[in-house]
């Protein structure tokens, strides 16, 4: 999922990275079954919640990153171009690669002319229910981006309050979520798609991971290691218990919030490049691990591994998961690395030029 990492007091930037790689191997892992023949305890209900849940980590790092890379936010100088800047960096960040891999996906509905109102709604993040009932865009692991997008423009229209920036982004959230508990967004159809998308208990995971960043910002300290690590062992045993849809922002939320305070903690002076690759790479593993499950399906086969034995399934979900990493990483070095250089660039220059333009403060 798209962040950049900070650093942050007593903590360990690297951490991020680590757990940003063992979320989206965790969301690999539970996609992995739907696709292949599966052993019943591959699809346990424990095993599927944890790997289900590598979202929430992600949603609860969004929000931790966000207010850090924020904190130079200055209310006196004029909100409005602060808030267009970082909204910008937010677009280029997410939008071109997220459209790749959506036009990737609906590449025979457009060719077949068969793409409409909902085709746009998926590359503008409007949430829509689709032939199933759920709220899922035809890429549907992007359910996940809409929201991200969301809460950053939630985020920059907040900016525009100054130092009350994080109260009004509190006030929003808290009052969307509750909304949300009032209407029972568990239940989707029966309310408009927008309605109950956009107050999901899933945001309060961003509005967690936000007052972290602020609470760590303001009271930095220390654990030691095994401490730090038994908290975030901790922290995976609750995300592994299942929770229900009504109410799994506020149970897996603070789980997750626990998770990614104490990696912070107790990964300072680590280095595991492999898993710091797969951090880099992760919003390109998360964006395309799907388009390699017909190739993987075909080289099984090649290879006598189309059975539902349990050697047979351990060694496909790996393989799965090496494979859809592989391609994730060079997605990431050969197109996406190159693209955000290029539209940096261009939003430098766009800079330059608006600060020479009297109209450009």
């Amino acid at each position: 999922m798209p962040q950049e990492p900070p650093p942050a007091s007593g903590s360990s930037t690297v951490g991020l990275q680590y757990l940003r790689a063992l979320a989206a191997l965790m969301v690999l892992f539970h996609h992995a079954p739907w696709h292949y023949p599966t052993q019943s305890w591959l699809v346990a209900p424990v095993l599927a919640n944890i790997g289900s849940r590598g979202v929430d980590i992600f949603f609860v790092i969004s929000g931790f990153v966000i207010a850090h890379t924020t904190r130079g936010f200055d209310p006196q100088m004029p909100r409005g171009t602060q808030a267009l800047d970082f909204w910008l960096k937010r677009l280029i960040r997410i939008v071109p690669l997220y459209w790749l891999a959506a036009l990737w996906d609906a590449k025979r509905m457009v060719w077949n002319h068969e793409a409409g109102l909902d085709t746009a709604k998926d590359f503008l993040f409007v949430p829509h229910l689709n032939a199933q009932g759920l709220i899922w865009p035809h890429l549907f692991q992007g359910w996940t981006i809409n929201y991200e997008m969301f809460f950053y423009a939630l985020f920059a229209l907040c900016m525009l309050a100054g130092r009350r920036r994080y109260l009004a982004l509190s006030g929003i959230l808290l009052g969307l979520t509750s909304v949300g508990v009032l209407i029972g967004s568990a239940q989707p159809q029966a309310h408009p798609a927008v309605v109950s998308f956009y107050t999901s208990n899933l945001l309060f995971e961003f509005l967690l991971g936000v007052w972290l960043e602020l609470w760590m910002r303001h009271h930095p300290m220390q654990l030691a290691r095994p401490v730090a690590v038994g908290i975030t062992l901790a922290g995976f045993v609750m995300l592994a218990v299942p929770s229900p849809d009504a109410v799994r922002g506020f149970l897996d939320g603070p789980a997750a919030l626990l998770i990614v305070w104490s990696t912070m903690l107790w990964t300072a002076g680590t280095e595991l490049r492999w898993l710091r690759a797969v951090g880099d790479a992760s919003y390109s593993i998360y964006l395309f691990h799907l388009a390699i499950f017909g190739v993987t399906n075909r080289v099984f086969h090649a290879i006598g591994l189309g059975g539902p034995g349990l050697a047979q399934t351990v060694a496909m979900i790996t393989l799965y998961i090496l494979f859809a990493s592989v391609l994730g990483l060079a997605i990431h070095r050969w197109i996406e690395q190159p693209m955000l250089l290029g539209l940096r660039r261009l939003l430098g220059r766009w800079r330059v030029g608006a600060s020479a333009h009297p109209l450009g403060a």
